[in-house]
């Protein structure tokens, strides 16, 4: 016998990543890309993760729990997430040469989101 599927409530987050206009002749097209949600007040390792490469942008991401980095983080337990996307060309998910990050909002959010990278990562 199956047991009833319980409504989990689960975040689920779509984000639109684009690079820059001014940067498109600073990145190469095989530098990665990370996209990820990082709780506003909480642990400052990201919730939620996603990889890409510059030659995949603009592109649409779902960030959600199915892509929590720890099972007890994820996104569906922390109330404001930021959405950060960094373009690191040593593949280094923690630092990298360009960012573009959100203002906080609600991890409960379903309007699709804009994320431009076009900020040096300081």
């Amino acid at each position: 016998a199956q047991a009833p599927a319980a409504p989990a409530k689960s975040a689920v987050l779509k984000v639109r990543v684009d690079l820059a206009a001014e940067l498109k002749a600073k990145v190469q097209p095989g530098d990665s890309v990370f996209i990820f949600a990082r709780a506003v007040s909480g642990p400052p390792a990201p919730l939620a993760a996603k990889r890409l490469t510059v030659a995949d942008l603009p592109a649409t991401v779902e960030l959600g729990d199915a892509d929590a980095m720890m099972p007890q983080l994820k996104l569906s337990n922390f109330p404001e997430v930021q959405l950060v996307a960094r373009v690191s060309r040593a593949g280094q998910p923690t630092a990298g040469e360009w960012v573009g990050r959100s203002q906080p909002l609600a991890s409960s959010t379903t309007a699709p989101q804009q994320l431009t990278i076009d900020s040096p990562d300081q």
